[in-house]
């Protein structure tokens, strides 16, 4: 039962550390290097992505019949961590990408904002260029209209 216990508190330190690293590498890189319990880069995607995939199939999948046994991988990821392949063994060098989930997330927002306010402004000036009249000069101006 202690085992049992290690084993899940093991396993959440994982999880916890892959969403760090996942999020903002430049910022954890060093920090996560430096835990004690922290085992390597691939272990935590390993645990990760093998615990999601889990509960994921667990609920719409539990024969694994569409999505992936994570077991299927384990004598995979023990071999990379026998041949001390990088990033699969402790101690291993932490390779830190230059932008990390975090980051990606904040650009994707940035970008469907832009996407918003160019959908806004035509919107907006579309029913004044095609409603201007053709045969007589308009008094209205368009921040008159735009203020509508």
């Amino acid at each position: 039962m202690l085992a049992d216990a290690n084993v899940a508190i093991n396993n959440a330190l994982d999880v916890e550390y892959y969403k760090q690293y996942a999020m903002a590498p430049q910022i954890t890189a060093r920090r996560l290097f430096d835990q004690q319990h922290f085992e390597c880069v691939g272990h935590c995607y390993n645990i990760a992505v093998g615990q999601l995939l889990g509960m994921i199939a667990h609920e719409i999948d539990p024969e694994f019949s569409f999505i992936p046994d994570g077991k299927a991988w384990e004598d995979d990821f023990r071999r990379l961590t026998r041949s001390r392949h990088e990033g699969f063994y402790h101690g291993s060098p932490l390779r830190v990408p230059p932008v990390g989930l975090h980051a990606i997330y904040e650009g994707q927002a940035r970008f469907i904002q832009l996407q918003f306010l160019d959908g806004i402004r035509k919107a907006l000036l579309l029913p004044t260029i095609t409603s201007r009249p053709t045969c007589r000069r308009s008094s209205v101006s368009l921040a008159s209209r735009m203020s509508r």
